[in-house]
């Protein structure tokens, strides 16, 4: 995960791995390492974010540990607080800070008593209070993942646990300077909102969908069946029954008409489009100004991913055959 310091810092950056923070810097490179692996305080196991808070703070969201830890600008370690396990389950994390200082929260099911049929679900957004991890109010309930429920045997209990459904809608929510953003992939349409929830602006196209082929869904089921197969976390007997499942999944019948979306520091808004099989060598966003006004497409190098967008600059995560992932900053020419 990495993001660039939208404050007087500019020039500074952040990457996240799995289990350690460091800051960098594009003109000398590393800085130093915030965090290494651990559960001591300053050390993080599995990091999921990672952020810039108010007055240029890093916070960070690991999973392994579930709790929000708090750095200074140069990297010291502040604080940390927990998820409260008796309140919020798994599916329930942190997505970023909001400008009035607390933090948004989703949360979401992942295990049902019930057999529920194919459909999607609905998430629920909180606003978060970064000193005790409290909800201070509810934000939103909005439509999330098509997901369906699978039947599965474990230690040798029953559970029925609800799948994300093959080339099902979704919605994608990230903070911004101002608020948040929802984008909603069932139709095109990305909202807008401040801090308190209130919609403050809305950009639409009118982009027919398109339907999925025969050929992108059994592609998909073998690209599942590759990642499960190396995926060394999960326990072997869990493996084998999701495998076979992803079989016979039910799947959405239309393309979902983006992938998501982000707000660059330049207000402008970043639309990635849909390519869940990755079929094509990079990304490809529409872009609109801050007003609404599309500007046009922009499709990225071959093997490179988008890491943040500045207000002059983008940070680039590109594939190198010698020694890993290499990021770079690229001039932003409007």
């Amino acid at each position: 995960d990495l993001h660039s310091f939208p404050t007087r810092r500019s020039s500074d950056l952040h990457i996240v791995g799995t289990d350690a923070v460091v800051l960098f810097t594009p003109t000398s490179g590393r800085l130093q390492t915030i965090a290494r692996k651990g559960a001591g305080p300053g050390e993080v196991s599995r990091v999921f974010q990672a952020w810039v808070g108010r007055g240029d703070s890093i916070v960070t969201w690991d999973f392994g540990n579930r709790r929000v830890q708090f750095f200074s600008p140069d990297g010291r370690y502040v604080r940390a607080a927990s998820l409260d396990a008796r309140v919020f389950g798994l599916g329930t994390f942190p997505i970023g800070p909001l400008p009035d200082g607390n933090l948004l929260l989703v949360s979401r099911s992942g295990m049902v008593a019930t057999d529920l049929p194919p459909g999607r679900d609905s998430a629920t957004y909180f606003r978060l209070s970064p000193d005790s991890l409290r909800v201070v109010d509810t934000l939103a309930v909005l439509p999330d993942l098509d997901r369906y429920t699978v039947h599965l045997t474990f230690g040798g209990q029953a559970v029925n646990q609800r799948q994300v459904m093959p080339f099902g809608r979704s919605t994608d929510v990230s903070t911004t300077t101002s608020g948040f953003i929802v984008a909603d992939n069932g139709s095109w349409e990305i909202r807008e909102y401040d801090a308190a929830g209130k919609l403050t602006n809305a950009v639409r196209r009118d982009v027919p969908a398109q339907p999925v082929a025969t050929g992108d869904v059994d592609e998909y089921r073998r690209k599942f069946e590759e990642v499960m197969k190396r995926d060394k976390a999960m326990p072997p007997e869990l493996v084998t029954q999701l495998i076979a499942d992803s079989k016979t999944a039910p799947h959405g019948s239309l393309l979902p008409v983006f992938l998501g979306a982000r707000k660059g520091l330049d207000g402008t808004t970043w639309v990635r489009h849909y390519d869940l099989l990755e079929k094509a060598p990079s990304e490809t966003f529409s872009v609109f100004e801050p007003s609404g006004r599309y500007l046009g497409d922009v499709t990225l190098p071959d093997d490179t991913k988008l890491a943040a967008v500045g207000a002059d600059y983008i940070l680039l995560i590109e594939s190198t055959s010698e020694g890993g992932p290499v990021i770079r900053r690229h001039p932003l020419m409007k």
